[in-house]
């Protein structure tokens, strides 16, 4: 008899469990499937901050939308670019906040992720695959990938990309 309160704490506890899995899932569906345009770009970086775990502050900042004539893959890959980096910061960078920025002026499209976490560390790994994955997205529209140190701790990922219209 005693064991029929455990064995439904256990149920409970494994239903608990699916139920964040699935959560989980549908986020990841929504970031990896979900087609990105130049006019779904923001509602689309504000997803993204909002499927952050909730221990992590995440803001996103545009000075204005993406212009109407943005090749559609600038939009795409900035857009990835801005997923790998929010990635890396929850993965790695021990972050309580991650600031992600869009700066459209006359002759650039500016894209920074910035997080408060440990930052890199002197010497260490920059080649992993999912930087070397951003340097080619950057790459491919034309862009510069910078990533550096944030001054007082964290990271900065900085794409810039010319805007030809």
């Amino acid at each position: 008899m005693r064991a029929e309160p455990r064995l439904a704490e256990q149920a409970q506890g494994c239903e608990s469990t699916l139920q964040r899995a699935r959560e989980a899932c549908r986020r990841l569906s929504r970031a990896y499937v979900a087609p990105v345009s130049v006019e779904s770009f923001e509602a689309m970086l504000l997803q993204l901050a909002a499927d952050v775990p909730d221990e992590i502050r995440c803001v996103v900042r545009a000075t204005q939308p993406l212009p109407p004539k943005t090749p559609v893959n600038v939009a795409q890959e900035l857009f990835r670019i801005a997923q790998e980096a929010v990635s890396n910061s929850i993965r790695h960078s021990r972050c309580r906040e991650i600031a992600l920025d869009v700066d459209v002026t006359d002759d650039r499209i500016e894209l920074l992720a910035r997080d408060d976490g440990v930052g890199p560390r002197p010497g260490g790994r920059v080649g992993g695959v999912g930087l070397t994955t951003m340097r080619s997205r950057a790459a491919r529209i034309g862009g510069l990938l910078e990533i550096e140190p944030r001054p007082g701790g964290g990271t900065v990922v900085r794409v810039t990309v010319a805007r030809n219209e």
